[in-house]
């Protein structure tokens, strides 16, 4: 050891002449102060801390795995360069002491970085109220991403030093981390390229955009990530010990070299064993991803449905009108469910039969009812046979027990549709965790060649023609606090009527009532959420007393961009999900407010397979956009809608035409006109059943007929 302490100390000496090596570390500092300053001074928060530290620190450590890997190159060949080595070989210091001793003090300046970065996460994480514990995951998740990266490459950059005594040496390097930077940008959503490549980077990557999930944070990724980066860790071992072995090998003794191959497979086996368990990790969920997309991939000719997700509403002569639910969790990412369902038959003729939806992972156990004669699952169907006919307007009971795993994913399984464990519960509607009337379509996957899974893969439409009363019976589970988007009545009890249905988070969200409004979601995130309200309540009032439709949400969850976006599918009145992305735009654009609500009550654009209907749901969602701009109070430059209309849409048929045409008669007559006619146009494709049908043609003469005899519009 007094050789390797030698070296060291010899080694520190020699660069701490050089006064540039703090500059790095300074400027690392002032990029932290600077974004975390900028943070702090707005009044307003689209992302969390958690979410803007990692987003940042995923691109600092890009440029310090840079900067640490050439610097490591130079270390390690430093000395044949100015050919100071052929003198030290002459002297009696072991290969070992004489690698192992530049390799150290290269791992010291990287530790710094690490340290630095550690400090400044943890000052700023603390100042800005986040519990102690998270605290802690975060600085352990930090430290093992960060020091595992620079560990393997400082091992990288020594090794080309130390065996390539030409520029090309620092050439490989940057290649090298290019190579891992692409990976990591490439393989986000719907990547072509294979997953599984992101398991060989030097940190852990195994997410879309940021590995903060909001009020979930780091703990669903944790474990796993500490796993990669101890298998990282190693394999900078194994490259340091390929150096010692390599390196001028007629200068080491045979007891040197015995040590040497004993480090290296000391170092080989449990890399083996624990890349093998990561590689495992993560080929499960993929193939259970795979699997999944497989279960709900339509026919290629019927492709164009995937991208109108009204067609995956299916009608049913049931309605839920009672659902009661006692739910339990028995062990990680595993429920068990007794429930209890009022049905009521409001068909014409009497049947002896009805469908359920309850996702296929969920197994019934049991189904405790006298009129039941038989019941089949069958994928996310359940058949049920009663004994007796049931008759128009009758109510049944239904009790089923039910259990089973209930982790789903989504993106290449890289994100976690539902889950539960004590980092974090998610239980969307989506996730068909609990029964649902009729036979729906939890979801649809279509053929995609030009994704690496070869399909693209969405959740359902999950939207339902009456509400259900909900009873909802839930154990704190895990010790972490839950909710759902019906209030809790007391504690552990849940109960509410809800158009929407039932979507359960548990994990580190703050609550509050604002406006009559339920705002659910991080701490970080709930002023500008706050914010929101306030600026939107009296635009949402106004409509709701001109439509005569609830349009105020009574829930709305602030969740991270990747689980949001996975609710998109089924737009709803009363529960909203925002996320940063959200909040950002309808502060910097007040008009998205009329956008987003035009989305809630009037759902997405039809892709209509009858081509002289195909553009009347955009030219109705287009209208009610700009009525409720007025509402809003954020009304355009242009002076009528026709201007708007012809303004966004290059190309229009004589269809459209004629139909501006007819609107834009009732606008030369006044507001009150143009906005009864809106309102007319609205509430008659509500009350259709086929979006698909609507005729905006047949709507205004409608209108014109009702005008005519002086009817109520």
């Amino acid at each position: 050891m007094n050789g390797f302490s030698f070296i060291f100390k010899n080694e520190v000496s020699l660069l701490s002449r050089n006064k540039f090596l703090i500059l790095p570390l300074v400027i690392n500092v002032l990029c932290w102060g600077t974004i975390i300053t900028f943070y702090e001074v707005e009044p307003f928060h689209f992302e969390t801390r958690g979410e803007l530290f990692y987003t940042n620190f995923q691109w600092i450590l890009v440029v310090n795995l840079l900067l640490l890997g050439l610097f490591a190159t130079y270390v390690g060949g430093k000395d044949s360069e100015s050919e100071f080595e052929s003198l030290v070989i002459t002297y009696s210091v072991k290969n070992t002491h004489w690698l192992i001793g530049k390799w150290f003090v290269a791992q010291c300046y990287g530790a710094c970085f690490t340290l630095i970065t550690l400090f400044i996460q943890e000052l700023w994480f603390l100042s800005g109220g986040m519990e102690v514990d998270e605290v802690v995951q975060n600085s352990f998740y930090i430290f093992f991403q960060m020091e595992g990266a620079l560990f393997l490459i400082i091992s990288i950059g020594f090794l080309l030093g130390s065996l390539i005594r030409s520029v090309i040496s620092y050439m490989i390097t940057p290649v090298v981390i290019g190579w891992m930077t692409y990976i990591t940008v490439t393989i986000t959503i719907n990547s072509p390229i294979n997953p599984r490549l992101k398991l060989i980077l030097s940190q852990d990557a195994m997410y879309t955009v940021n590995p903060y999930s909001g009020i979930w944070g780091i703990g669903n990724i944790l474990g796993n990530s500490l796993l990669h980066q101890a298998v990282v860790l190693l394999a900078g071992f194994f490259l340091l010990v390929v150096t010692l072995l390599i390196y001028r090998p007629r200068r080491s003794q045979r007891k040197e070299k015995f040590i040497v191959i004993t480090m290296l497979v000391a170092v080989s086996i449990p890399a083996m064993l624990l890349g093998k368990q990561r590689y495992n990790q993560y080929d499960v969920a993929f193939k259970h991803y795979l699997e999944t997309g497989q279960t709900y991939l339509m026919p290629l000719e019927e492709e164009e449905s995937f991208y109108e997700n009204r067609w995956d509403q299916t009608k049913s002569n049931f309605s839920m009108e009672q659902t009661d639910l006692v739910v339990v969790f028995p062990l990680k990412d595993t429920i068990s469910v007794k429930s209890e369902l009022v049905i009521r038959h409001n068909g014409e003729i009497a049947v002896n039969e009805l469908e359920l939806t309850l996702h296929h992972a969920l197994s019934v156990t049991n189904f405790d009812n006298e009129i039941i004669d038989s019941f089949i699952q069958d994928g996310d169907s359940i058949l049920v046979k009663t004994k007796e006919m049931i008759q128009p307007q009758q109510l049944i009971q239904l009790k089923l027990n039910y259990e089973g795993n209930i982790k789903q994913y989504r993106n290449d399984a890289l994100v976690e549709q539902s889950f539960s464990s004590e980092d974090g519960i998610y239980l969307p509607k989506e996730a068909g965790w609990y029964p649902l009337i009729g036979k729906r379509k939890l979801a649809i996957s279509s053929p995609h060649s030009h994704i690496y899974s070869n399909f693209d893969l969405r959740n359902g439409r999950m939207v339902e023609t009456i509400p259900t009363a909900f009873t909802v019976h839930i154990d704190q589970p895990y010790g972490i606090p839950i909710t759902l988007t019906i209030p809790e009545v007391e504690k552990g009890i849940y109960k509410g009527i809800s158009y929407y249905g039932l979507s359960l988070i548990g994990g580190n969200f703050k609550e509050e009532v604002f406006e009559g409004i339920r705002l659910i979601g991080h701490s970080d995130l709930i002023p500008g959420a706050r914010n929101e309200v306030t600026m939107s309540i009296d635009g949402w009032r106004s409509i709701e007393e001109w439509l005569g439709v609830p349009v105020v949400p009574e829930v709305i969850y602030i969740m991270d961009f990747m689980h949001a976006e996975l609710t998109r599918q089924s737009p709803s009145r009363e529960f909203l999900v925002w996320d940063g992305f959200v909040l950002k735009g309808l502060l910097e654009r007040e008009t998205t407010r009329a956008f987003y609500t035009t989305s809630s009550l009037v759902g997405d654009y039809l892709f209509n397979t009858n081509n002289d209907l195909r553009n009347d749901s955009r030219i109705v969602i287009s209208l009610m956009d700009w009525e409720f701009q007025k509402h809003f109070g954020t009304a355009s430059n242009f002076e009528s809608y026709s201007e708007v209309y012809y303004e966004s849409n290059l190309a229009i048929s004589p269809r459209e035409e004629k139909l501006i045409h007819m609107i834009g008669k009732y606008e030369q007559k006044g507001e009150v006109e143009f906005s009864a006619l809106v309102k007319s146009v609205y509430l008659q494709y509500e009350e259709m059943e086929d979006k698909t049908g609507f005729n905006l043609v047949n709507a205004i003469e409608v209108f014109e007929q009702l005008e005519i005899e002086g009817q109520d519009l």
